[in-house]
């Protein structure tokens, strides 16, 4: 796992690109995945820029028991992806983060 980066603003704070520290990031896909605790189907919604896909693949899940939340960030400077992953255990609300060279990571193609 790696470091969140996160600097402060004048009016907001802002995440910065892991790999290059530039602030130019944009999110351009979300996934949503609700479940039943230890379920091994449930709902999962990606949101791309062209369209949204509902089904019931869990593969993608940051959480191996319950919902868990993805949000997938593109670099304009050096083109890595920075993913920020909310998942549910036991009650507890975690984050973490990883990221990957933008043509490493075939999941987040908008297609």
């Amino acid at each position: 796992m790696i470091e969140l980066v996160i600097e402060k603003g004048p009016l907001h704070n802002f995440l910065m690109c892991d790999n290059c520290g530039s602030q130019e990031i944009h999110h351009d896909q979300v996934d949503v995945y609700m479940r039943s605790e230890d379920s091994q189907t449930g709902r999962h919604t990606r949101v791309l820029h062209t369209h949204t896909v509902v089904d019931s693949d869990m593969q993608g899940n940051p959480s191996d028991r319950r919902q868990g939340l993805t949000l997938g960030f593109l670099c304009e400077h050096c083109k890595y992806r920075t993913f920020i992953h909310i998942l549910q255990h036991k009650g507890t609300t975690y984050v973490k983060s990883d990221s990957t060279l933008a043509g490493d990571c075939e999941c987040w193609q908008d297609s």
